[in-house]
């Protein structure tokens, strides 16, 4: 029989290493959709933080060690050594800060957003072995980490990082996937007796609401950082395929190239389509990425491999479509919003086929990005994804952290 359910607020802390970002948005609405339903909610973060300014309901406490991740890859292998071992030590200050922060201040939950290294499952298991241990809950984003370490692989399958995954997942109470794909990914690949939510990834209301279309020539999008895995070079591939049908299609390019991307590649390709390719390489504050998607009439997500992404939610808020591949849980939100089309990863022809349609006709893609909008806005929005979290934490505490 099932022990009732704990009623009144919840004490919930959201540690979140990086100072600026999409997973820093991520966890910072979530935090105040939390706290808007009654729930006492800390959100860790960098000093630095990108969120200063923006959290109202729930308690921002700058209090986590500084991350060094936006520095620029260094030249030759012993400073490229020496870079990741900064980066590291980075991480294990902000997670002792953690453990920290929870001796001083127990609560209820404790979220942690992507579990990717071995300091991360030590982590893990320091915080379960705290006298008052909370309810411990990561949330997925990705089922198995992506490899950015410039090698060529899609995912990060070296020993120690699938071990200390597995332990860790061994140690969660609780854990968050985005969408029915990667909740049968996850179960899968990973044996944990903890319980899993399924949840929408949540609306990007931070960007402000749906802005007007720029008047120009009809524009696709690619924005957030060029892991190699985003395949930007499928998407040149496609747009060469665009220009020759439609001469005025103009497309942008806009985020922060990552250590395993081939940036110069990138860019040498976009520089021979001269002004039909527009290129700013670098991260892009709130404002600035709103005015991007201004100028956009479709938004581009050519994956090669992946399990979702926020971009889909940053489009959907602020009312434009995407194309995207059918690789993880990318096409769930897109099958269900009408928000776009979905086209086979690696297939250039497909991609481009499904960029003219929208770049062709903007006041219809525009539409359908409005539709996105809605549903958004309604079955995906974070009040939705609060209502959904609630109550798997309130049944997992009640049953002793584990239990579907």
């Amino acid at each position: 029989m099932s022990t009732p359910a704990r009623t009144g607020p919840l004490r919930i802390a959201i540690p979140e290493f990086a100072a600026r970002g999409g997973l820093l948005h991520y966890s910072g609405q979530l935090a105040e959709a939390l706290a808007g339903r009654g729930h006492d909610v800390y959100l860790l973060t960098p000093p630095s933080t990108e969120l200063a300014g923006h959290i109202e309901r729930a308690h921002l406490v700058p209090c986590l060690a500084g991350s060094a991740a936006a520095v620029p890859r260094a030249r030759g292998r012993l400073a490229r050594l020496a870079q990741r071992g900064a980066r590291a030590g980075d991480l294990a200050r902000a997670w002792w800060d953690v453990v920290r922060w929870l001796r001083a201040n127990p609560v209820d939950v404790l979220m942690v957003g992507d579990l990717r290294l071995a300091i991360d499952a030590a982590a893990f298991a320091a915080v379960s072995r705290l006298p008052r241990r909370p309810l411990l809950v990561d949330i997925c984003h990705n089922i198995q980490p992506v490899d950015t370490t410039g090698g060529g692989a899609a995912i990060d399958e070296r020993f120690v990082t699938t071990r200390s995954l597995a332990a860790a997942y061994r140690r969660a109470d609780v854990v968050v996937v985005h969408g029915r794909t990667n909740r049968r990914a996850f179960r899968d690949r990973w044996a944990t007796p903890a319980s899993t939510i399924m949840i929408p990834h949540g609306d990007e209301r931070l960007f402000g609401p749906p802005p007007d279309p720029v008047p120009g020539p009809p524009t696709a999008l690619f924005f957030g950082n060029w892991s190699s895995y985003k395949d930007l070079h499928l998407l040149l591939d496609a747009f060469a395929v665009v220009r020759r049908r439609l001469p005025e299609a103009r497309l942008e390019i806009v985020g922060h190239p990552t250590k395993d991307s081939d940036a110069e590649g990138i860019m040498r390709r976009a520089a021979a389509m001269g002004d039909a390719v527009g290129v700013r390489a670098e991260y892009v504050e709130i404002d600035e990425a709103r005015a991007c998607f201004a100028r956009a009439c479709v938004v581009a997500l050519p994956y090669r491999y992946g399990f979702q992404s926020g971009v889909t939610s940053v489009a959907f808020s602020l009312a434009r479509p995407v194309v995207c591949t059918r690789v993880g849980g990318l096409h769930e939100a897109v099958e269900a919003s009408g928000g776009g089309r979905v086209v086979p990863s690696g297939d250039p022809s497909a991609f481009a086929d499904a960029l003219v349609e929208a770049l062709a006709d903007p006041v219809a893609s525009l539409a359908r990005g409005r539709r996105a909008y809605e549903w958004q806005m309604s079955e995906a929005s974070w009040e939705a994804v609060a209502g959904l979290l609630e109550d798997g934490f309130r049944r997992a505490l009640a049953e002793g952290g584990r239990a579907d």
